[in-house]
This record gives structure tokens, sequence and C-alpha cells, in this order.
């Protein structure tokens, strides 16, 4: 059935919100226990370099201009700066001609989520009741690698969010699609289709899988969305690598982008950015403050 899958967009964009996300100021883990007790998946994983990062958001540009996701930038990628968060994991999925696939999970933070955009108060519900919540986001596959790519891509989310105690994983989704997320993968709607902008007005979902209860034993799974998600590995023979960015990395990307002329992210995104990678390079922060200082930015500045 992963034929049938084509690609999997987020919603999150800053406007018209009723009102902000409401992240705790220090998340902390999930005072649940199960977790402790499963067995964690053999890793072999690769760590993809800053070439496949780029290749990765080049293909995610690529699939977006296709199916009317994004407008035109010069240098063909599509940032939305949720990536560049030291709690956020690109997954990369490569063939012998390079990246195939591609999906990041965004980890709630003092940055929030994507999809707050649109969804602030549902995914507020979560975090009042204490949820660890992250969402799966810019996912995008080469036409002729989707069945393989996206089940490698899928199998690597469900384990980094077992390993790194989430609760709830939501997504926002093309109402198409949202058969394929709930019948094959046990996906919930927690939230009707809503206008989202920072895909260029395209229609969304936003779907929820309760990763607590799967892990717990309390839901239950189809045999296919259990052999995917529950006994998914990264083997020796994995072509899914992972990518976590460092602050000379963020540098890089930032000023590239900014000297093309093209906005960067989300004002609220990179001022996390430059907090969180104060400690680590204060180049990071000197750069992001000038840059907001200069008005390059704007509350709705998104690739």
């Amino acid at each position: 059935m992963l034929q049938y899958f084509l690609i999997l967009f987020s919603g999150g964009i800053i406007h018209k919100r009723t009102r902000p996300p409401q992240v705790p100021a220090k998340l902390l883990n999930s005072s649940t226990d199960y977790i402790n007790d499963i067995e964690k998946p053999a890793c072999h994983e690769s760590r993809a370099n800053f070439s496949e990062l780029q290749e990765a958001l080049s293909l995610v540009y690529q699939q977006y201009r296709k199916f009317g996701y994004t407008q035109f930038n010069e240098h063909g990628l599509r940032i939305s700066g949720y990536e560049l968060l030291p709690s956020s994991t690109v997954f990369i999925d490569t063939a012998e001609d390079g990246v195939c696939g591609t999906v990041t999970l965004i980890e709630d933070s003092i940055a929030g989520l994507p999809a707050d955009g649109e969804f602030a108060d549902e995914l507020n519900a979560l975090r009042a009741k204490g949820r660890k919540v992250a969402e799966a986001s810019m996912f995008a596959c080469e036409d002729e690698a989707q069945a393989g790519s996206n089940a490698a891509l899928i199998g690597a989310l469900f384990n980094a969010c077992t390993g790194n105690r989430i609760d709830d994983l939501i997504l926002v989704v093309n109402p198409k699609h949202v058969a394929f997320w709930h019948k094959v993968l046990g996906f919930d709607v927690l939230a009707n289709e809503r206008v989202c902008g920072r895909i260029c007005d395209a229609p969304g979902i936003l779907l929820h899988l309760d990763i607590a209860e799967i892990v717990a034993g309390r839901k239950k799974l189809n045999s296919f969305a259990s052999r995917l998600l529950l006994q998914s590995r990264f083997g020796e023979g994995s072509t899914v690598k992972r990518y976590n960015a460092t602050a000379k990395d963020v540098l890089e990307l930032l000023k590239h982008c900014s000297t093309a002329g093209v906005s960067i992210a989300p004002v609220k995104v990179l001022r996390a950015l430059s907090v969180l990678y104060e400690a680590e390079s204060r180049s990071v922060s000197r750069f992001i403050d000038k840059f907001l200082f200069e008005g390059q930015s704007g509350p709705g500045a998104l690739i």
C-alpha cells in the first residue's frame, strides 16, 4: 500500500493564530516509565553530512514545487528553520546516485512546532497534559524510490520517537492522504481541514499518533503497521542516515540564504536558534541578531 503514499507536508506558519503555543519553559522527559523497559533497537545508523542535508532540502523543494506547496527561489532549497534546531533530526535516505528521500522529526522546544501556525489550540491541549510532543515534517521522496524509501523513513521516525521518549507524534497532511495514515498506520484525526498558509494555502488536516499507548501495548496496530513501526531497525545495511545540526552548519546555511537574498525562517525560529546555539557559538547568535536588527526577516518570512 505504500505506493499510494505521495508526500507529507507540514502546515506551520505564523499568521492569524488565536493564541500562541504554550510550550513549557523547561521541557521534561515524559513522566511515564514504560519507555525505560522497552528493548532498544540495534542501531548501526550513519550520520549524514552537510552536503547530504543540502541535497535533502533540495529534494523537498523540488517535490513541494511540483505539488504547488512552495514558491520559487533561486537557490532551490526548502528551509523552515526548524530542521536546524538542536532538538530536530533530519532523516535522509540515500541511494547510489544520492539522496532519494527525507523527513524531519521536530521535537517541541522554545520555538514551538510548525503546526502551531494553524493548530496551536490542539497542540496546547497536549502540552497542558505534560505530554512530550514531536512533529514529522518536510517528508519527500524521489518518485521512483517512493515505496522503499517511505517505509525506511517511517520506520526511522518511529524508532526515534521511542528512543527519545516522545508521547505524541503529530503531522499535517493533505486531505487526500488521510486514508493512508489512518487505515495503514493508525493515525487519528486531531483537527479537521484548515488552510495552511506556509504551503501556499493548501488544505491540511492534523493527524496524531499516540506513541506512548503503542509502546505500552494499549493501542493495537494492524500487522502491517506493527511490522513497519515496531520491528524497524537501523541495520548495518540501512540506507537511512540521520543529520543533527551543528552551529557551524547553521551559520553556513543562514549566511548562504541571506547572501542569496532569500528569507530564511520565521522570526520566532531565528530567535530560538540564537538562544539555543549561544553557548556553542556566539557567531550564530551575533549573525541572527544582526540579521533581525537590520529587518531582513519578518513574522511570515519563510522560504
